[in-house]
């Protein structure tokens, strides 16, 4: 009854945008709240490499999340 194009469409904006739109909001939450947290320690210590580092490693272990939930 429903055309096959029609569906396409609404399983992607229905079942895939929404949980991924959802899981980049709480990311970056989560992202932002640590980067509040190591900039605290950061400005009681004067090891900025070690920060950027924990940082650098951060962001990409978020990022690889939301790439291979958005490839699935």
């Amino acid at each position: 009854v429903i055309s096959m194009e029609y569906m396409v469409y609404f399983n992607f904006f229905s079942w895939v945008l929404p949980p991924l739109l959802f899981m980049l909001i709480i990311y970056s939450e989560i992202f932002y709240m640590i980067h509040k947290q190591l900039n605290k320690k950061v400005s009681s210590h004067s090891e900025p490499n070690k920060y950027y580092d924990k940082e650098l490693k951060l962001a990409k272990s978020l990022a690889l999340v939301l790439f291979l939930f958005a490839v699935s």
